[in-house]
């Protein structure tokens, strides 16, 4: 226990007398020296032996006299009496009380000394039954606050229960996406499998058309080199065609005049057997004799000129027929 270096308080009475129900009252009287303004009541410290720790316990009442005599008391209960050491907590400071005097009765006392007793025992009962009551009312109101922390905790608990459910529907639908996801990549997995096949079948397809172009350029170059050639042969089967429409008409004309050479020699052998017969020289006759007694001079056939103008107009519509089936 510690003291100030200067006394700074004066004691004057220092009792404890017994106030039922476990407890007795201190009455402390003293002067302060040199005292201004409290900022707070001067506490009355109990220092146990048994490492229970200390008692800070506020004055039930108190007084000032002639403006330096102070009187307070206060309730203690019994068991924190016995070897206890007391003290006076006053601005910081602690000043040291020597232990209280007993009074064990009324024998002892005088009529004065009992009725104030008396007076402090109903003053402690009643602050003691204030306490109690207020006592009973934190207690009243703990058990509400109990009462709505546990219908919170059931709303909590009822909470947790709903968050826990749509965690677990939030974890289906999780697992779900996650396999639409997986069959939406081997979807897109498959597509771009295919997208590379359409592009190989694309590039197949453009090779062939490449490749189907220059065999259509080059039937085109042979067709126009057939059309040419079938244009020439053309022009030579018409030329053949003229000069044997005239070759005909020359043996037309060949064959009418040995005709009529024969009906007049025809004539004159029925005029005349014996005679010679009538007509050109002896010499010319003889020559044309065999003349008159030759075959007719058969019509000419078709040329070479005019098969091969034919051949080559099958040979356009054999071209013309392969590039339409490679444009199909």
């Amino acid at each position: 226990m510690t003291s100030a270096t200067e006394p700074a308080f004066e004691l004057l009475r220092f009792t404890a007398a017994p106030l039922g129900d476990g407890f007795v009252v201190l009455d402390l009287e003293g002067r302060f020296v040199g005292r201004g303004r409290f900022a707070r009541r001067p506490a009355l410290v109990v220092e146990r032996d048994d490492d229970a720790g200390s008692l800070e316990l506020t004055p039930l009442h108190a007084e000032t006299e002639d403006g330096h005599r102070w009187r307070a008391t206060y309730a203690v209960p019994v068991a924190d009496l016995e070897g206890a050491r007391f003290g006076l907590a006053v601005r910081g400071t602690l000043l040291e009380l020597p232990p209280p005097d007993r009074r064990s009765g009324a024998g002892a006392e005088g009529p004065g000394d009992r009725s104030a007793a008396v007076a402090h025992e109903d003053e402690a009962r009643g602050q003691a039954a204030a306490r109690a009551e207020a006592a009973e009312r934190r207690a009243s109101a703990a058990e509400r606050r109990i009462e709505i922390l546990e219908r919170a905790v059931r709303e909590l608990e009822q909470r947790v229960m709903a968050a826990e459910e749509e965690a677990g529907a939030a974890q289906d639908e999780l697992v779900a996406a996650e396999a639409r996801a997986a069959a939406a990549r081997e979807l897109a997995a498959e597509v771009e499998v295919r997208a590379e096949e359409a592009d190989a079948r694309v590039e197949r397809t453009a090779q062939r058309a490449a490749e189907a172009e220059d065999r259509a350029e080059q039937a085109e170059r042979r067709a126009a080199a057939a059309e040419e050639r079938v244009e020439e042969a053309t022009e030579r089967a018409t030329a053949a065609e003229q000069r044997a429409q005239a070759a005909r008409q020359r043996a037309k004309a060949a064959d009418e005049r040995i005709q009529a050479g024969e009906e007049r020699i025809q004539l004159a052998g029925e005029r005349d057997p014996d005679a010679p017969p009538a007509g050109p020289p002896p010499a010319r006759h003889v020559a044309r004799r065999p003349a008159a007694t030759a075959k007719p001079v058969p019509r000419a056939g078709p040329g070479p000129e005019r098969w091969l103008a034919v051949l080559a107009l099958l040979l356009v519509v054999a071209v013309v027929v392969v590039l339409a089936l490679d444009r199909i």
